[in-house]
């Protein structure tokens, strides 16, 4: 499953969404990246409000990654043109 995510509140939204998918509880995950559930939902609901390195354990324990791309252009007919 991929997402674009533009704002922090996207990113919040698609940790949920992942960590949900794969049946995990806050505190699942909590457990396993060694920090507390309170730390897992702030980083689902208020992510900008979280260190970078707690999210990216976050990640790591999601088994997801960051991946830094340009934005897709558009065309005159407001598509998006497809970038390698």
């Amino acid at each position: 499953m991929k997402f674009v995510v533009n704002l922090s509140h996207q990113f919040g939204s698609a940790v949920k969404e992942i960590r949900e998918t794969k049946g995990l509880r806050q505190t699942d995950v909590a457990r396993q990246v060694g920090m507390l559930p309170k730390t897992i939902s702030a980083l689902e609901n208020r992510p900008a409000t979280v260190k970078i390195e707690s999210l990216m354990k976050l990640l790591s324990a999601l088994e997801y990654e960051i991946i830094l791309a340009p934005k897709p252009k558009q065309d005159a007919f407001g598509f998006n043109e497809l970038i390698d």
